[in-house]
């Protein structure tokens, strides 16, 4: 905001405003204090005494330590390919701990609770070996998740997104369709059936498919890249071709982000750090008044 406010105020900035207000009737002023929403907060209580310090702040108990570890190898998963495997020492402990921990005896429903946490860690498990390339691994990771959580469609789709990122598109296909019939209102799920569906030959089906995510999703660029190619494929009109390809390429993802990505790392401070996933500030003692 800083930085826009500046920019506005130099020559290039007010030439730009000038031809805002005579194009729109709209001048924009990007010095006007920006509006604040708080959307969530957390409290953490670090040291000696912190359990009395949350209670008095009414703070609820510490999160199991399986459930903190998963947390982490989550935000892992957003690392670049490379650095994903980082994550697997914290959902393999995860894990130990979930099978090592004792349950009440016939007490069925703190069972399936457990079934359904290692069902989590070992999707997860999953998720990571995919992004690596692994895909035997993924399957045998989603082989034990199953039976803990049947007919999950998060764990069709992860099954068909393991398949689908060695490129075997048929094998995935029947995975996909099931995560996407069991979440009729995922888009996303929609999106990556008819990719699969495109890649894989079956041109009606993943035009289908596509369209019925587009009617929700109008702007999405791998949707409206399967309709083009699917379209074309199977002797559409010209005209209804050329419009469907003008649509994607209006609305693809710029070639420029990984350039733009680069130069902020590069330029901006803090901005190296803020795109690692999982990093660290160093924290300081605030004087106290």
């Amino acid at each position: 905001a800083a930085a826009a406010c500046a920019e506005s105020r130099t020559p290039r900035g007010r030439a730009f405003t000038a031809g805002s207000l005579r194009w729109s009737a709209l001048a924009p002023d990007p010095c006007v204090p920006q509006p604040v929403t708080d959307l969530a907060r957390a409290d953490v209580f670090v040291g000696a005494g912190w359990e009395a310090a949350a209670a008095a702040a009414g703070a609820p108990a510490s999160r199991p330590a399986w459930s903190r570890l998963y947390d982490h190898a989550l935000a892992l998963q957003h690392a670049v390919q490379e650095r994903v495997h980082e994550a697997i020492p914290s959902l393999d402990r995860a894990l130990a701990l979930l099978e090592e921990a004792p349950l009440p005896a016939g007490d069925d429903r703190a069972r399936a609770a457990r079934d359904r946490e290692r069902a989590m860690v070992l999707a997860l498990l999953a998720r990571t070996a995919a992004r690596e390339g692994r895909s035997a691994d993924a399957v045998a990771f989603l082989e034990r998740a199953e039976p803990l959580a049947p007919g999950d469609p998060a764990l069709a789709r992860l099954h068909g997104d393991a398949l689908a990122a060695v490129w075997r598109w048929k094998e995935s296909v029947p995975w996909l369709r099931a995560a996407a019939l069991a979440s009729p209102r995922d888009d996303d799920a929609w999106a990556a059936l008819a990719t699969a569906l495109g890649s894989a030959g079956d041109d009606a089906a993943a035009l289908d498919a596509a369209r019925r995510a587009l009617a929700s999703w109008p702007r999405h660029p791998d949707l409206l890249r399967v309709q083009a190619l699917a379209l074309e494929h199977l002797g559409a009109p010209p005209d209804l071709t050329a419009a469907a390809l003008e649509a994607y390429l209006t609305c693809r993802r710029t070639d420029e982000a990984p350039g733009v990505r680069a130069a902020c790392s590069k330029l901006v401070p803090g901005c190296a750090l803020e795109r690692v996933p999982v990093h660290v500030h160093v924290m300081r003692a605030a004087p106290r008044s």
